[in-house]
């Protein structure tokens, strides 16, 4: 059975309610309460293998997901849409959508509920979607859920960014192999630019002011107190998007689907996690654009814990949309949704918060920026140089990308510790690389080795 979380006391990790620790891992499956994802299967076989591999959140959209008009037929649950005429919540789409919502929760994956998407603000009005989040506190306030107040709060209307509906179209009736390479021209053409630009359109402006009123009206609605999150699109925090908002439990980024982003990605994380709890909602996707590399996984989760996140967001292409053989807005990717379940990075991700679970103390890890030497630094493209956090009792965790910056790394901490190297595909021992003594330095050479590595530095007591 999934617990309810809230915070610790100082508000700087998940709880469970009877106060034990919580690790948000969280899928991504904007399209899970949609028949896109047919109940009882193939939506059981998500929730089962993904709580088999460690997972605890699932991110779904409760109204109309991403990417679709507001009354498309890609949003229905059991043929029932979300919103009845004039954007009235439809009861029988909440009756649908309620079986799903328990059988994450009975198998142990707390729902995190996104109540629909930013630029439909527009269509649909802070009143209606007052009401319809009002529709979603009745419903499910109950269990223990997470609410997400939209996705992608400071999005602007597709309709305002021509060149990309049009690149969306033409790219659908494209050959595979000429799709791969134009999906990753059309993100540094046309998306990166619009999620890393600061938002100024006055439209936009209203849209954002008009969620955060629909946000005061969802807290003074919600008599639980459920942790309130809103995800953003722009390269900023959900914090600085919405103005430092007292309703906001949780801060966060979308650093997005593209492999450059990853400087932005680890320095957010350091710089914001020092203010409030924080997690990144959206890092890159395993297999968007063509990024199959699981190392991509790997990189985003480790170096966010270590940079101070207390919590972390996972994707797959093909199962973030449920794509089937229509391919299913294939701008995107080609993967299905049944080969997406099976990504390795997924898995990973699982055998590395259960070996965190097992193993350290994670919820108290800050970063600890001296304990090797090169190190990753915010202030400059550090991006691939190790980053280290320290738990309170003095373990050491330090991530060492795939790619090195350096030949040798100094371990600097003059301490008695016992180290040992794991290699975080797989979370077991790895044998030690060539160690060298150099006057009073311990170094360590990593030129030959050809993966990340973790290493891990534990206290020796004195006897």
């Amino acid at each position: 059975m999934a617990p309810f979380v809230t915070l610790s006391p100082h508000k700087d990790f998940f709880t469970t309610d009877d106060g034990r620790p919580f690790f948000w891992l969280a899928d991504t499956w904007w399209y899970a309460l949609t028949d896109r994802a047919l109940w009882p299967h193939p939506f059981q076989e998500m929730v089962e293998k993904r709580v088999r591999q460690g997972f605890t959140v699932a991110m779904v959209v409760v109204g109309v997901p991403p990417e679709v008009p507001l009354y498309s037929s890609e949003a229905n649950s059991d043929g029932q849409h979300p919103f009845l005429q004039d954007f009235r919540p439809n009861p029988l789409y909440f009756d649908a959508i309620e079986k799903k919502v328990v059988f994450m929760i009975e198998h142990g994956l707390v729902p995190c509920l996104v109540g629909g998407w930013g630029h439909q603000m527009d269509s649909v009005g802070e009143e209606r979607f007052s009401l319809f989040w009002k529709e979603i506190i009745r419903r499910f306030s109950k269990y223990p859920v997470v609410w997400c107040l939209t996705g992608e709060v400071d999005i602007g209307t597709p309709s305002l960014h021509p060149s990309y509906s049009f690149l969306k179209q033409v790219v659908s009736r494209l050959p595979e192999p000429v799709k791969v390479s134009l999906r990753t021209l059309k993100h540094s053409l046309f998306i990166r630019p619009l999620i890393s630009t600061p938002v100024t359109s006055e439209r936009v402006s209203q849209q954002i002011l008009s969620w955060k009123k629909v946000a005061e009206a969802l807290k003074d609605e919600d008599k639980t107190n459920k942790l309130l999150l809103v995800h953003p699109n722009t390269q900023q925090a959900s914090s600085a998007i919405l103005g430092q908002p007292t309703w906001l439990d949780v801060d966060s980024i979308q650093s997005g689907h593209d492999p450059g982003s990853r400087l932005f990605m680890v320095s957010e994380a350091y710089q914001r996690s020092k203010q409030k709890i924080f997690v990144n909602l959206e890092p890159i996707y395993e297999g968007i654009l063509g990024n199959d590399d699981p190392e991509l996984q790997r990189y985003a989760f480790w170096m966010s814990i270590l940079a101070g996140a207390k919590g972390h967001s996972y994707g797959a292409d093909g199962l973030w949309n449920m794509r089937t053989a229509d391919q299913f807005l294939s701008h995107w990717g080609s993967t299905v949704w049944n080969e997406a379940l099976q990504r390795p990075g997924a898995e990973q991700l699982g055998k590395a918060i259960k070996w965190l679970e097992e193993s350290v103390e994670w919820w108290t890890l800050q970063p600890s920026l001296n304990a090797i030497t090169p190190h990753w630094n915010s202030t400059q493209e550090s991006i691939h140089l190790p980053l280290c956090a320290k738990t309170a009792n003095g373990t050491i965790v330090c991530y060492f990308p795939k790619k090195r910056q350096a030949k040798y790394y100094v371990w600097n901490d003059v301490s008695k510790v016992e180290l040992t190297w794991i290699d975080p595909c797989t979370m077991t021992l790895v044998e030690s690389p060539h160690y060298l003594i150099d006057g009073q330095e311990h170094r360590y050479d990593l030129s030959g080795t050809q993966s990340d590595l973790l290493l891990i530095a534990k206290p020796v007591q004195s006897s």
